[in-house]
Parts: C-alpha cells; sequence; structure tokens
C-alpha cells in the first residue's frame, strides 16, 4: 500500500500592481482571482495557506475576512514584498511588525508563518530567523534548496530543520530532473510538462514526504494585463515565462488538489504535527 503523501500550498498574495512601475494603471485584479480560487477549495473542501502582504492586508481587509470565514491560515510575507537583503535588520523588523499589525486590523490576529518574498532566505540572511522568533513567528518556508538565478541555499537540504526557534520549511524540489527544480512553484508549475510534475507529486507520496509548493494569483491569471519586469529579470525569456501557459494553471491545481493519494496540510498544521513529533523523540 502505498504511504500518503502531503501537499503543502501556499498562495503568495500581493498585488502585483505594487510591483510595476505603472502599477496605478493597472485593471484590479485580486478580488475577482482571490475568489475564483477559494471556489476551487471549497469545491474540493481543502484549506491551505495564504501568505500576505502588509500592503494587500490594508487595501483588502474584506478579502482577507473571506478567506479566514472559509477556514485558510493566513501569514506573513512581509509588508513591502522586498527580498530579505534589501533589508537592514532594523527595517525587517519593523517591516515584519507592520506586516503583523496589518493581518490583525484584518482580523488574522494569529499569524504565526513567514515566507520572504522570492524564498531570499540565504545563509546571508539567517539573521531574519531571530527576528521573526522574537515577533513569534514559528514558522518559516523561505528557502529554495537549489541553485537560483536570483536566490538559493542548495546546502540547506530538504528536509525542514530548526533555525533560532523557527522550523524552516523549505519548497521541495525536484528528484531526477537532472537540476534541482521547485517543480510545483511559480513558473515552474506553469511551464514544466504536466506529466513531471505528476511524476514527481506520485515520487514524493510513496516516500511520505511533504510536497511543498508556492504560487501567485498571476500564475492563475490568464486575464492579467502585461507589466515591465523588474531590471534584474528584464530579457525576452523571463519576460515569455512570466506570462505562459496561466490559462492551463488553475486547471493543473485542481488535479493536484484532487489527488486520493494526497493529504492538502495549511503550513500551521504540518508545523504543528513537526514539532510534537520532534518532542517524542525528544522525551523517548
Amino acid at each position: 500500500m502505498k504511504r500518503k503523501g502531503e501537499f503543502l500550498l501556499g498562495i503568495d498574495l500581493e498585488d502585483v500592481r505594487d510591483l510595476a512601475s505603472n502599477g496605478d494603471r493597472m485593471k484590479e485584479r485580486v478580488p475577482v482571482m482571490t475568489r475564483r480560487l477559494l471556489t476551487l477549495l471549497r469545491s474540493l473542501g481543502v484549506r491551505i495557506t495564504f501568505f500576505v502582504t502588509g500592503q494587500l492586508a490594508e487595501r483588502y481587509k474584506n478579502i482577507l475576512q473571506e478567506i479566514q470565514s472559509e477556514g485558510h491560515e493566513i501569514a506573513c510575507h512581509t509588508f513591502w514584498h522586498k527580498p530579505l537583503s534589501h533589508y537592514t535588520q532594523i527595517e525587517f523588523e519593523d517591516d515584519l511588525k507592520r506586516n503583523l499589525a496589518a493581518l490583525s486590523a484584518a482580523g488574522a490576529q494569529s499569524a504565526r508563518g513567514f515566507r520572504a518574498p522570492v524564498l531570499s532566505m540565504t545563509p546571508r540572511t539567517t539573521w531574519a530567523y531571530s527576528i521573526l522568533a522574537r515577533n513569534g513567528i514559528t514558522y518559516s518556508s523561505s528557502v529554495l534548496p537549489g541553485a537560483n538565478p536570483l536566490f538559493g541555499w542548495p546546502d540547506f537540504g530538504e528536509n525542514p530543520k530548526v533555525m533560532n526557534g523557527v522550523l524552516e520549511i523549505p519548497v521541495s524540489v525536484s528528484h531526477g530532473l537532472g537540476m534541482r527544480l521547485p517543480f510545483a512553484s511559480g513558473v515552474y508549475f506553469r511551464a514544466l510538462p504536466f506529466t513531471i510534475i505528476k511524476h514527481q507529486f506520485r515520487h514524493f507520496a510513496s516516500r511520505g514526504t511533504p510536497i511543498v509548493a508556492y504560487i501567485h494569483l498571476l500564475d492563475l491569471d490568464k486575464d492579467q494585463e502585461r507589466f515591465p519586469l523588474p531590471p534584474a529579470i528584464r530579457n525576452p525569456f523571463y519576460s515569455f515565462l512570466m506570462f505562459y501557459n496561466r490559462g492551463g494553471a488553475l486547471k493543473r491545481l485542481r488535479t493536484l488538489l484532487a489527488m486520493t493519494n494526497v493529504r492538502i496540510s495549511t503550513y500551521g498544521e504540518f508545523h504543528a504535527r513537526h514539532i510534537a513529533v520532534d518532542c517524542r523523540r525528544t522525551t523517548a
């Protein structure tokens, strides 16, 4: 009998208009896409985690309340959506406190999770863990355990580990593709052949290993207008990938969430079970 796997899906909830130079002229897409996603999750009876920026929480309190009313978990994604390397330690703590305050004002008063934008936790920014712990954060999912043009931490390893009091849950990367790619996340979720993604899901499920993934609303939004990319990734290839296969992503997500051999969990639920198991081992 196959071991039952676990899928930790995190939605990185930010408003792309805040990231674009001409964002004030772009169409509002957060409400319609969030509600479309909530409808899918409701139809499947699953609950997931939303990592929310402070900017979005202040702008869309009603949307956060809708998310929470359906039993989903709310976690932090910084206030300004900047990579950790763009903050000083003092700036990051101020940002985190503002993120938590914005979530609390929208009704999410017990946010305990964190995801760094662009998975920007690396050996150079581990100072962030002590700041997270000091402010009540108990888990993070901010590490890409592989090489990447932007951020990556290949030596972290693929298993969760406690870092200065915070459980780091790294994003899952592929096995057997020659490279460690976050196969169920972001652009990879849209661009990789779906047969490869399903094979990876079956592989992880057979080992009883959790599949940890992130998706943005824009990954699911075929009607999102095009916008200039940040200078660091502004080239024709990345411009192509940014909009590739958005029309098919929601169908892919439905298929994966409906897999019978994979349990859907929030990150908070996984954290609670992981810590409980560690405590039993320690006291055995």
